[in-house]
């Protein structure tokens, strides 16, 4: 049902949305990606941490976090070249 870029094919109420791309979407050669996650709940210190620290998830929307508690979860991080 429907025509969106991706085809819905797990849910977890407050937890976690999974979708596939949807062969017959309208736009050729979209979307980009085959499937997608989407990861709800928990706090937004979590959610930072996960795409920060952890590299669990690619992006995190809207966290509201503190530039204190961002730049400690950025300085755990090893860049190559950077002391």
């Amino acid at each position: 049902m429907g025509t969106g870029p991706y085809r819905f094919v797990d849910f977890e109420p407050g937890d976690l949305v999974k979708g596939e791309r949807h062969t017959g979407y309208h736009v050729p050669n979209r979307p980009y990606f085959d499937t997608i996650e989407l990861k709800g709940g928990g706090d937004a210190v979590s959610a930072a941490r996960a795409v920060i620290q952890t590299g669990d998830y690619d992006y995190a929307w809207n966290t509201q976090v503190e530039d204190e508690i961002l730049l400690r979860l950025r300085s755990t991080i090893p860049i190559p070249g950077l002391r």
